[in-house]
């Protein structure tokens, strides 16, 4: 039990750790947290800083949530009802530390790319899904942002589908909710007609982003 609980400590404090901060201070030495939508995930990284930032933001952000995932079933074992719970426990913990970063004071990024992570590790059908609903929503609204929504909604669906009612589901609630909470500026500019959509010019000093 004392493993597992310092496995959920070490779980939140891998996931503040800001990636996309590091990133865009190591290749172009800016500041993220005031440059674009200021927001630390990939997309901001990568429309200010360039893509090879961006995706190496993307990697370390998934790192962020597969890793602590890998490290509690290495542990705990992956089959037995209870060791689920502790597995999602660690994706939640990973997934709040990049939300809500120690390292930042709270001030984190939306949670797609560790989410992935999180997934990848614990359920890659389920992130499949997630990815497929993802592209359907970018590629048909050309909104990152809506992406991000649409596989985070399809997350509780899916997971439901693949685990029933257990720790992963509601594990993707959580999940889901905070993403679309964390997307409520991006909603409020999609209403307006200012997001800016992928490829395009910026409308305004805030991008629209989902990462």
């Amino acid at each position: 039990m004392i493993v597992q609980i310092s496995m959920l400590v070490g779980s939140y404090l891998i996931g503040s750790i800001p990636t996309g901060v590091i990133i865009a201070r190591s290749f172009a030495k800016v500041d993220i947290q005031t440059r674009g939508s200021r927001n630390i995930g990939a997309t901001n990284v990568a429309r200010v800083v360039g893509k090879k930032a961006g995706i190496v933001t993307l990697l370390g952000d998934a790192a962020k949530g597969a890793f602590p995932v890998w490290a509690m079933t290495a542990i705990v074992g992956p089959d037995q009802a209870a060791s689920q719970w502790w597995i999602a426990a660690a994706g939640a913990a990973a997934f709040l530390g990049h939300l809500f970063p120690l390292y930042l004071l709270g001030r984190g990024g939306k949670g797609v790319a560790t989410a992935l992570g999180v997934y990848l590790a614990a359920a890659p059908l389920v992130l499949m899904g997630c990815l497929a609903a993802f592209l359907a929503g970018a590629t048909t609204t050309r909104y990152v942002s809506m992406g991000s929504i649409f596989a985070a909604v399809s997350l509780p669906m899916l997971a439901f589908w693949k685990f029933g009612a257990g720790p992963f589901f509601w594990m993707s609630c959580l999940i889901c909710v905070s993403i679309v909470l964390k997307h409520h500026e991006n909603i409020r500019r999609i209403l307006k007609g200012k997001e800016s959509r992928w490829n395009e010019p910026r409308k305004e000093a805030h991008i629209g982003e989902g990462s």
